[in-house]
């Protein structure tokens, strides 16, 4: 399974990634083999501008998931060190094409 990674920041216009899943602790999205996965953070973060790489480190790395329906999107504010928010990323899960 993989994630479609959208955020939009102080950039004008929306940017876009691709990343993959990894196995999950606690929570996350059921992917095709029944099996509970999240996005990558290693991917997250790389696929971030450099800019906000180093408050993403700094976050929990904690996505939220509002609901476990597979095509709701799990959530990350990434803030400063001041508690501003500097970009909300949203990871839709992509299914495979079947």
């Amino acid at each position: 399974m993989k994630y479609l990674l959208l955020w939009s920041g102080d950039v004008k216009g929306m940017r876009k990634a691709e990343i993959s899943a990894v196995r999950a602790d606690l929570s996350g999205h059921l992917d095709e083999k029944g099996e509970i996965v999240r996005p990558c953070p290693e991917e997250v973060r790389a696929a971030l501008p450099y800019r906000f790489r180093h408050a993403f480190g700094k976050s929990t790395g904690m996505f939220w998931f509002l609901e476990h329906k597979p095509d709701y999107p799990a959530t990350l504010t990434v803030r400063g060190y001041r508690g501003r928010e500097l970009v909300r990323l949203v990871l839709q899960p992509l299914r495979a094409q079947s």
